[in-house]
C-alpha cells in the first residue's frame, strides 16, 4: 500500500518548518524522496523537494528534477549518465 499525499505533505512540512541545518535538510529530503519514489512510481521528487524548502533547478546532465544528487554530474557523469541520456 502506497503512502498518501498527506504523508508526503506532512514530512515536507516537518523538514521545511524545523530549524535544521541546510545540508542536513537536503540530505534528509533526498533520503525521504528515495523512500517515497520506491513506494510510489508516480511520486514527484521535484515537487517534494520544493515543498521541503530545498529547491534546485533540474540536473544539467540528466534533466531530472531536484538538482544534482550527491555524486551526480561532474564527479560521476560517465558512470551515472550513459552517453546521450538527457542530451
Amino acid at each position: 500500500m502506497s503512502m498518501s499525499r498527506k504523508t508526503y505533505e506532512q514530512v515536507a512540512r516537518g523538514l521545511r518548518d524545523r530549524n535544521i541545518p541546510w545540508s542536513a535538510r537536503v540530505e534528509a529530503a533526498n533520503v525521504m524522496a528515495d523512500v517515497f519514489a520506491d513506494d510510489n512510481e508516480r511520486f514527484d521528487r521535484g515537487r517534494f523537494l520544493e515543498a521541503c524548502g530545498v529547491e534546485f533547478p533540474p540536473c544539467l546532465v540528466c534533466g531530472e528534477p531536484g538538482g544534482h544528487l550527491p555524486g551526480c554530474a561532474l564527479e560521476q557523469s560517465m558512470e551515472v549518465h550513459p552517453a546521450g541520456k538527457g542530451a
